[in-house]
């Protein structure tokens, strides 16, 4: 899925992906080929391109040095996350961030300049938990701990295609919404305007962005309002 947006000079080409999807790493490469751009956005922070980078090395890194560097919420994050990322790269047959390193692969190969489009993770996660009501802990808990141990329906690579769709989209998202107002808030509203200030002062005068399929309404309705984003304000971790 694709989008496109000129602003203030900029012509931005947005790529919605899915992140288990061969489709979205074919588009990705295609777009990029194509469009031959002076930047590359990925929606990563420097943690989480790290991660990706690296393969294991969380597994691999010491408990105590995870604690003192204040990465416990992204290693919590990354236990339950690798448990069901492995079994949704199983159904489907593909690692999940592929499209990110083919992006990534491609900009190195061509020395296109690289924009890490995302808010760090760790502000992300802690601004969410501080924001959340304790029934929607619970409930997210219990989804998280369902689909630790597998539980649920299948994920096909139909379905991961099926979900890619705008409308689809749209309606999960507000769903979300709906049973997770405070996680809706900083999980997508907010890095949708982190998102779009990032793209907006991206180097060059076209840029393709690789994206979640999930924020492609949110960053093009921020990019075409023009308002100013605090992202200092959206970047401030709440006090414990």
């Amino acid at each position: 899925m694709i989008k496109r947006i000129k602003i203030e000079g900029k012509e931005v080409i947005l790529v919605g992906t899915a992140h288990i999807s061969k489709e979205s790493i074919t588009l990705v490469e295609k777009t990029i080929e194509e469009e031959k751009p002076d930047a590359i956005g990925v929606e990563l922070d420097k943690d989480r391109l790290y991660q990706l980078l690296s393969g294991k090395k969380w597994q691999e890194t010491n408990i105590v040095e995870i604690i003192q560097t204040g990465k416990t919420y992204l290693f919590l994050l990354n236990v339950l996350l690798s448990n069901l990322q492995r079994q949704l790269g199983k159904n489907v047959g593909v690692a999940p961030g592929a499209e990110m390193l083919a992006a990534l692969k491609i900009a190195q190969t061509k020395q296109i300049p690289v924009q890490l489009l995302d808010r760090d993770v760790r502000v992300t996660l802690k601004r969410a938990f501080h924001e959340m009501r304790l029934m929607e802990k619970l409930k997210l808990g219990t989804g998280l701990v369902a689909g630790f141990f597998g539980g649920g329906e299948k994920i096909t690579v139909e379905k991961i295609e099926e979900l890619k769709k705008e409308d689809l989209i749209n309606n999960l998202m507000k769903e979300m919404g709906k049973q997770f107002p405070s996680i809706k808030r900083v999980l997508v509203d907010e890095r949708d305007s982190f998102i779009s200030e990032m793209i907006r002062h991206s180097p060059g005068k076209k840029i393709v962005a690789v994206v979640g399929a999930g924020h492609l309404e949110g960053i093009v309705s921020h990019l075409k309002e023009k308002k100013k984003v605090d992202l200092k304000k959206i970047s401030e971790i709440p006090k414990k």
